[in-house]
């Protein structure tokens, strides 16, 4: 997907996350305790990608935006 994007003339950063098994433990239980929920805005179908980005890019998005295969 980077290097589509970067085709595109987006750019584009990758990083990689260090997961510690402490740190899931304290957001399962976030979870579990209800303190932690994903804010999704909406979703698009794969084949609606681009009306996804463009409405992430024009500052719409007051959550995360989730593109369905």
């Amino acid at each position: 997907m980077a290097a589509l994007l970067s085709r595109m003339g987006r750019n584009v950063r990758t990083f990689f996350a260090q997961i510690r098994h402490d740190d899931l433990m304290v957001l399962r239980d976030l979870i579990e305790a209800g303190k932690l929920r994903s804010v999704i805005d909406r979703t698009y179908p794969l084949d609606e990608a681009g009306a996804a980005m463009a409405y992430v890019e024009a500052g719409h998005a007051r959550g995360k935006v989730v593109v369905t295969v």
